[in-house]
């Protein structure tokens, strides 16, 4: 196992821990590989309040592939959110603005460059209005 497969395997850790600390939560690892049917399927699904999340979690300069564009694709298109972070708190801040928002389709991404992620800038903007309104 290379050090860019742990860090991503211990931030995957710490990101399960954090969502199941959560109230109206259940988070769990998605077992990967050819034998398991699972293949380019996002790290970590969880159901937050009655929401579906599938994260994909990447470390450094790494990038989804194309398997992995395909199936965060998939989930979007049954309504899902999904997602790719390479940090805790992106993760936290996406909860953030769920919970602000109370709807999920503010976090929907957007797939640039062989990336889906979340619009947050977006978010951050609609949020400011909002509180200075």
């Amino acid at each position: 196992m290379d050090y860019r497969k742990r860090d991503e395997t211990a931030l995957t850790r710490k990101i399960l821990t954090y969502l199941n600390s959560l109230p109206q939560v259940v988070a769990w690892k998605v077992n990967q590989g050819t034998y398991s049917g699972m293949v380019g399927f996002p790290d970590v699904l969880c159901c937050y309040k009655g929401l579906f999340l599938a994260i994909e979690v990447k470390d450094g300069d790494n990038h989804t592939t194309a398997i992995q564009d395909y199936q965060i694709r998939k989930i979007k298109d049954a309504l899902g959110v999904a997602f790719v972070v390479w940090s805790l708190d992106e993760v936290k801040k996406i909860v953030q603005l769920i919970d602000f928002y109370n709807c999920y389709h503010f976090v929907w991404g957007e797939h640039k460059q062989n990336e889906v992620k979340p619009n947050v800038e977006t978010l951050e903007k609609a949020k400011m209005h909002d509180e200075q309104t």
